[in-house]
């Protein structure tokens, strides 16, 4: 009976942590439900396995009180925070079922401030990143500025990370502010991870592992709001995030509040784009920046993705696509309006605009390693190219699609990754074409000048890859005539499988069309 008490006391919470990690699945249940509320009595008698595991059943065996229930959630919710306990894994359930059965637009209004103080404790857990993604969609234009000061030092790790990942990208599909995004975290990813960023990358100890083992002593305080907290402390847990207490002032200055109410001037938008400026040419080579571990990440490559992509669900996982909904929230007014004003694609446009140089660069030296990657660094390359016209980038992966390899090697072409590299491109070339498109250097184009020049043509034509890719060019307004030229009189063999049929019927195709 003593639970809800323990769980928002600075020495209890360590004990409610250290049993639910050890106590078998019944017990942790009994236990849980004490949290909700004082309704937990009606169901102590209930059997184990009709107890409710979670927030929404407790809720539904008492429907009539349910504004009661979020109600007493929520004040322990604040309890916890103010109190600094959002370092153990149990509050971060415990705020996510709250989410979940609570109203957005209307119950999280006066919670995100306060949860937003520990931002940085909540993506240690996968739950808990959720949490602070929903505090990025529905919160203020001061709160995310909150988490982003909350990131300091540690964005790429963030992004690196199993669970961080998704609260970096919520809040980057949030932030209207993207002149202050690009300052506080896309110029992260130009500098090198942390030096103790690999030996941090341990196995985290949470569920199975006692409190003590994995939440350094001093870091609760027994009272106090959540700036208060033990950071040095706290750093232990959360990857040495470097978080400094004057960075969640509670009241904006003159300056912070007209940028937040869209007045900043013209001129100092330019002046932060001066600063921001970074000689990417000057660089001796991008394998020390962050933003290139971040593209061979799978993690970390949904960022990249997300903001490239016109259409990124097809690369996000299910979690991310469901937190990236558009967040509605209630104003003064009583109206419902969107809790970001600045248009999606416009946002992506000009945040990933920030890092275009250098992500082209990185693609130039680090080609081949990203092609080889099909699921992560290859799509990356993918979608650069198709946002970005870089001629040397195009001649680059030209000539790793064309060039013979060493003996006994299989031909990069028939490889499966440069195959769905160079086939979605020239998929995507075609129709731009047809929308008459401007761009002054095609992928195609070079391919098809580099198999003339080469004699290379008769190579693809005997296997089933290059075949496919030939017929895929022959859609290509730019070389098609050209090549059905050069194929008029040909027919593919057995020996070019699948892709030689597909190019057959092709060419029967396009001569009649012809």
């Amino acid at each position: 009976g003593h639970v809800g008490k323990l769980a928002t006391h600075s020495i209890g919470a360590r004990v409610i942590q250290q049993a639910f990690s050890l106590l078998k699945k019944e017990l942790r249940t009994q236990l849980k439900i004490e949290i909700y509320g004082p309704e937990y009595v009606l169901f102590s008698a209930l059997p184990p396995e009709k107890v409710p595991e979670n927030l929404e059943q407790f809720i539904s065996l008492r429907p009539d009180k349910k504004d009661s229930i979020l109600a007493g959630v929520k004040e322990t919710l604040v309890k916890i925070a103010e109190k600094g306990l959002l370092i153990f894994r149990y509050t971060h359930t415990l705020a996510w079922e709250y989410m979940n059965q609570c109203n957005k637009t209307t119950d999280l209004k006066d919670l995100i401030p306060i949860l937003s103080e520990g931002f940085a404790a909540l993506l240690s857990t996968r739950d808990g990143a959720k949490v602070a993604s929903t505090c990025a969609a529905y919160g203020t234009a001061k709160d995310r500025k909150k988490m982003m000061q909350a990131l300091k030092s540690n964005v790429a790790a963030m992004l690196l990370d199993d669970h961080g990942y998704l609260a970096v990208i919520r809040l980057a599909a949030s932030i209207d502010d993207t002149v202050q995004f690009q300052k506080m975290v896309l110029k992260e990813l130009l500098l090198p991870l942390p030096q103790n960023f690999k030996q941090n990358q341990k196995k985290r100890k949470m569920e199975g592992q006692t409190a003590d083992e994995w939440v350094p002593r001093g870091v609760a305080k027994s009272s106090g709001s959540g700036k208060n907290m033990n950071t040095e402390a706290l750093d232990e847990v959360n990857w040495d995030i470097d978080l400094d207490e004057n960075d969640a002032e509670d009241e904006l200055s003159e300056e912070e509040a007209k940028e937040e109410k869209g007045v900043e001037s013209k001129e100092a938008d330019e002046q932060a784009a001066v600063e921001m400026n970074v000689d990417t040419e000057s660089m001796d080579s991008t394998d020390h920046i962050s933003l290139y571990d971040v593209a061979m990440n799978l993690n970390g490559s949904k960022f990249l993705l997300y903001l490239l992509a016109k259409d990124p669900s097809k690369y996000l996982d299910q979690d991310l696509k469901t937190l990236l909904q558009p967040a509605m929230i209630l104003t003064d007014e009583k109206n419902y309006v969107f809790a970001s004003k600045k248009d999606e694609q416009a946002r992506k446009r000009e945040i990933i605009a920030f890092l275009k140089l250098p992500l082209i660069k990185i693609c130039k030296e680090h080609a081949e390693e990203m092609i080889e990657q099909q699921y992560i660094g290859c799509r990356v390359l993918l979608e650069t190219m198709k946002n970005f016209e870089d001629a040397d980038l195009v001649n680059v992966v030209a000539n790793l699609f064309i060039t013979p390899r060493n003996k006994g090697e299989v031909a990069f072409y028939e490889c499966c990754s440069p195959h769905f590299l160079i086939k979605n491109i020239i998929l995507f070339e075609a129709s731009q074409q047809r929308e008459n498109n401007k761009r002054k250097v095609w992928l195609s184009d070079v391919i098809f000048e580099l198999l003339q020049s080469n004699n290379s043509l008769k190579n693809l034509l005997e296997t089933s890859r290059g075949s496919f890719v030939v017929a895929d060019l022959l859609n290509v307004p730019s070389v098609s005539k050209k090549l059905l030229e050069i194929l008029k009189d040909h027919k593919c063999g057995e020996e070019s499988g699948k892709g030689g049929e597909v190019l057959n019927e092709a060419l029967a195709k396009s001569k009649a069309a012809n």
